[in-house]
């Protein structure tokens, strides 16, 4: 079952990563083509800007799970780094715990803000502004499960036996 789940897990992560690659091109393709039309054929295109600025939201939400399952956030670890083996792995827990929190908060506000604008259209491309907000509850969705998960892995780092340098290792 776990080799089951940590499939599902590596394959959720797989198509994330797709996901921001394909909007990150569309981004750099939109912007491209806008400096082309504005500067080379004096016509600029109304909706490339607008086009630009939501795949770079649906970027940041869907790249945040991503990031923290590989711990590329930015933090101050000075002193972090400096704590022994099990109060370490402990505070790892807290703060993924505090993450799931935060989540699950922008989860249940994402997708009342989803479901309001779903009847706002874009100013340029016309479509449901409910889709661009959408990045929002659906990347918390798998930030919550990465950082739930994160913190049972901590947790469970707590019960396994430790060794003497792990307890003297600063």
């Amino acid at each position: 079952m776990a080799k089951l789940y940590n499939q599902l897990k590596h394959f959720v992560i797989k198509v994330l990563e797709y996901l921001i690659i394909i909007c990150v091109g569309t981004a750099i393709a939109s912007a491209f083509l806008q400096v082309i039309f504005r500067y080379v054929l004096n016509n600029s295109l109304t909706w490339s800007e607008e086009l630009t600025r939501y795949l770079f939201i649906w970027v940041v939400f869907m790249a945040a799970p991503v990031a923290l399952v590989r711990k590329m956030h930015m933090g101050v670890d000075i002193i972090f780094n400096r704590l022994p083996g099990k109060i370490k792995i402990f505070t790892e827990a807290i703060i993924e715990l505090c993450v799931a929190i935060f989540a699950i908060t922008l989860v249940n506000y994402g997708f009342k803000l989803t479901s309001i604008a779903m009847n706002q259209p874009s100013p340029a491309m016309r479509i449901p502004m409910g889709y661009v907000y959408l990045a929002i509850p659906l990347g918390s969705l798998f930030l919550t499960w990465f950082a739930l998960d994160g913190c049972l892995q901590g947790l469970r780092n707590l019960l396994a036996p430790v060794t003497r340098e792990e307890v003297y290792k600063s």
